[in-house]
C-alpha cells in the first residue's frame, strides 16, 4: 500500500471511533525466636524515629546494586514481572476487595511511584539504622544488618513492584524496613471484620546461600511509636516470615508479657504452612469480631493463597486486656528483610548467616500490593 493510500484511509478511522493508545503509566513505589524487630527493654522513654539519620549511601558503599525485578532472581513462569499484566501493575494489578468486606481501609500497589523511586512517603516512615531511639540494639533480635532508605536497598521495580534488597558488602550488611505511617493507622470495627492482605514473592534461590535471610511482613499496635517498650503487650500479628531458603511461612501471634503468658512468649503462638518460592503468593490474617458473644468469641485467622491455615480465638488467650491490645486496637504494617538473629538462628539450628549467604536480587523481597480490608 502507498503513502497516499494509507493517508487517504485516516479520516474512516477516525470516523469509526479509533484512536491512539494511552501511554503506559509509570509504576511507584525481642531478641527470640518467633519475634519480630523492636523490642527495647523497660524503663526508656525514646522518640518515634523519622526518616532523619538515615545510613549516607556514599559512606557506606554496597556491592550489589538493586537490578529491575523482572531479571536476574530465580522465579517461576508466569509469575509476573514482565511487561503484561492488567491496569496500572504489569505484575497482574492490585488488591480486589474479597468477598465479605466492605472497603479497602489501606492500600498500596505501588503504582504512585516511578521505578527506581522510594515508596510513597504519605504512605510509609523509613526505619533506619540499627534500632529505635532509645529501644534495643540489633532491634532487639540480633539481626545484624543496618536498615536504609538508599534506594539499593529499597525501591519500585520496572515491573511495579515494591522491592526490599539486602546488601553484603563484606561483613557488612544493609537492608530497609518500612512502616506505615500514623495517618494509616487501621482498627478492626466491633462487630466487624478487617483483614491484612500482601501479594509477596521470595525467590527461589539456592538454600545453601540464604542462610539468615529473614524478609517478614507483619504488624503491631501503633502504640509502640510513642512507647518502644511495649512489646509484646502492644500485639503483634505476623503475616509472613520466611528464612534460610526454604519453603515455609510461620504465621505468629505475640502478646501479652514477655515471658511466658498467654502468647507462650518469648515465642509466641506460631504455625507454619508451605509457602511457594519463586511466585506470588497471598498471604493475610483476619481480625473478626463479627459473631458478637463478647471478647472471647472473636478470632483470628491466618491464609496463605486463601487457604486457612491457623486460628487462635480470644477464649484461647482467656484475658480480655491482652486481647484488646492485640486483636481490637489501631494496629500499623511492617515489611522489612533482616539479616541473622535469633529466629533464622533457631530455624537453621546455627548461628546465620555465613559465609556463603550471598545479597542482591537473589534474596530480595518482592512486595506486588498490601491491603487493609474492612467490613
Amino acid at each position: 500500500m502507498t503513502t497516499k493510500q494509507v493517508l487517504s484511509l485516516l479520516p474512516l478511522l477516525f470516523s469509526a471511533g479509533w484512536s491512539s493508545p494511552a501511554p503506559y503509566p509509570f509504576k511507584g513505589f525481642p531478641g527470640f525466636e518467633g519475634h519480630k524487630p523492636g523490642f527495647a527493654p523497660s524503663g526508656v522513654v525514646p522518640t518515634f524515629p523519622t526518616e532523619s539519620g538515615a545510613v549516607d549511601s556514599a559512606a557506606n558503599p554496597v556491592a550489589n546494586p538493586i537490578q529491575p525485578a523482572a531479571s536476574g532472581a530465580p522465579r517461576k513462569p508466569g509469575s509476573g514481572g514482565g511487561s503484561g499484566g492488567g491496569g496500572n501493575n504489569s505484575t497482574g494489578g492490585g488488591p480486589t476487595l474479597p468477598s465479605g468486606f466492605a472497603k479497602i481501609v489501606f492500600q498500596d500497589d505501588f503504582s504512585t511511584q516511578q521505578a527506581g523511586a522510594l515508596p510513597d512517603a504519605s504512605k510509609w516512615t523509613f526505619d533506619v539504622g540499627t534500632g529505635y531511639p532509645g529501644g534495643a540494639t540489633n532491634w532487639g533480635t540480633q539481626e545484624i544488618q543496618t536498615y536504609t532508605k538508599d534506594t539499593k536497598n529499597i525501591a519500585i521495580s520496572s515491573s511495579g513492584t515494591l522491592t526490599i534488597t539486602p546488601i553484603k558488602n563484606g561483613e557488612a550488611w544493609t537492608s530497609s524496613r518500612i512502616e506505615t505511617n500514623a495517618a494509616q493507622d487501621f482498627t478492626c470495627p466491633a462487630g466487624g471484620k478487617m483483614r491484612m492482605e500482601a501479594s509477596i514473592m521470595i525467590p527461589a534461590s539456592d538454600p545453601a546461600t540464604q542462610s539468615g535471610i529473614w524478609p517478614a511482613f507483619w504488624s503491631m499496635g501503633s502504640a509502640f511509636r510513642t512507647n518502644v517498650t511495649s512489646w509484646p503487650s502492644v500485639g503483634e500479628i505476623d503475616m509472613l516470615e520466611v528464612s534460610n531458603g526454604v519453603g515455609t511461612v510461620f504465621q505468629t501471634a505475640h502478646c501479652g508479657v514477655i515471658d511466658g503468658g498467654p502468647c507462650n512468649e518469648k515465642t509466641g503462638l506460631s504455625s507454619s504452612a508451605e509457602f511457594p518460592r519463586g511466585e506470588f503468593v497471598k498471604v493475610a490474617c483476619e481480625v473478626d469480631r463479627s459473631a458478637g458473644g463478647g471478647f472471647a468469641t472473636e478470632k483470628l485467622v491466618w491464609y496463605v493463597n486463601d487457604k486457612p491455615t491457623k486460628t487462635i480465638t480470644g477464649q484461647e488467650i482467656g484475658d480480655e486486656a491482652v486481647w484488646k491490645n492485640l486483636a481490637q486496637t489501631p494496629k500499623m504494617i511492617l515489611l522489612n528483610v533482616a539479616i541473622g538473629g535469633e529466629f533464622p538462628d533457631a530455624k537453621a539450628g546455627t548461628k546465620t548467616p555465613n559465609a556463603q549467604t550471598v545479597g542482591g536480587e537473589q534474596s530480595r523481597m518482592e512486595v506486588k500490593y498490601v491491603a487493609v480490608y474492612s467490613t
